[in-house]
């Protein structure tokens, strides 16, 4: 049985119960100052505590960058001393789908790397990671049918019930991607690593020059970066988690056409998409490393559309398995 993967499928159930509350909320129920708990405050609420505990740690959670301190709580939380309560102001309808959206990346994202029998992470919780996501989808929903009560109330249409029945997710085809970020052989190594990972090749993309060669490629004329096409399986590994835990950490994104030593276009860092989904993860991710400040300088790396993508050479393709010892300048970051 794929528990992560029920678990995940339930969440996106959630999340798009959450998401048709707020779209079908009237702006005059918003932020209604009659109601105890406004609607904004209700969804950013729900959605802020399902991001805070898929993460494995309190210390490793990251707000979002737009997140005020006080959103969150409907009342004084018992760790401000009194008088220091402010209620935050409201967000726009606007900014909530946006939390959405980095929600639901992070589950994507998240899920598959859940150890369901550890501990939860979080010390006020002693349970299990396992009770700790029944426990963070049972806290989504009631506030989930509190929007869905109130709404009905004010006259609102019929809203869906999803994901009843609780069926797991189909499986998910391979996904393929195409990144860059300078020599192909020392990315090589770090990606094919990664758990969930299928297949890589080593070739070249972004340029203009048709079936370029390693020779023309490294003269820097052609446009084309040295990139590595990776196949990963999405439900052990999502693109979110490849790129963020991975890509922006196993090179210097801040650095124009350049990689240690390496110079030149064909070093540069670049994501070449295959279709808008990819694109809108592409870009959120790196949003969130941007705001996280892991790199002191602003990121540089390109986010495009795929062209052609040519294989490199035989010779090149798992360089530093023929070549153990061979240069790269790549390494994990902490």
């Amino acid at each position: 049985m794929d528990v992560l993967g029920i678990i995940r499928s339930q969440y996106q159930a959630a999340l798009d119960m959450l998401a048709a509350a707020v779209e079908a909320c009237p702006d005059a129920v918003w932020d209604r100052p009659e109601d105890r708990n406004r609607s904004w405050q209700v969804a950013y609420h729900a959605l802020f505590y399902l991001h805070f505990y898929l993460q494995p740690t309190e210390a490793d959670f990251r707000p979002w960058p737009k997140h005020r301190e006080q959103a969150p709580h409907f009342d004084r939380p018992p760790w401000l001393p009194e008088g220091e309560f402010v209620a935050s102001e409201a967000y726009t309808q606007a900014e909530i789908r946006e939390y959405l959206t980095v929600c639901r990346d992070e589950v994507d994202r998240l899920t598959p790397t859940l150890d369901l029998e550890a501990p939860s992470g979080f010390d006020w919780l002693p349970m299990t990671k396992l009770e700790l996501q029944l426990y963070s989808l049972r806290h989504t929903m009631q506030h989930v049918g509190e929007l869905y009560e109130r709404l009905a109330k004010a006259g609102a249409a019929e809203l869906p019930w999803v994901g009843m029945g609780g069926a797991p997710a189909e499986p998910l085809p391979d996904e393929t991607i195409v990144i860059a970020g300078g020599c192909f052989w020392g990315m090589e190594a770090l990606l094919r690593e990664i758990p969930g990972v299928l297949d890589t090749e080593v070739g070249y993309a972004g340029g203009d020059t048709p079936d370029p060669t390693y020779p023309e490629v490294r003269g820097g004329r052609t446009g084309h970066a040295e990139s590595v096409r990776v196949t990963f399986d999405p439900s052990r590994l999502s693109l979110a988690t490849l790129l963020e835990d991975w890509f922006y950490r196993m090179h210097d994104p801040t650095t124009v056409n350049r990689q240690g030593n390496d110079i030149g276009s064909q070093y540069r860092s670049a994501i070449f998409y295959a279709d808008e989904e990819q694109r809108r993860v592409a870009e959120a991710v790196t949003a969130r490393v941007e705001a996280s400040g892991r790199w002191k300088r602003p990121i540089v790396t390109q986010i495009l559309p795929a062209g052609p993508f040519t294989p490199a050479e035989d010779y090149h393709q798992d360089y530093l398995v023929k070549n153990p010892g061979g240069y790269t300048c790549h390494f994990m970051r902490d």
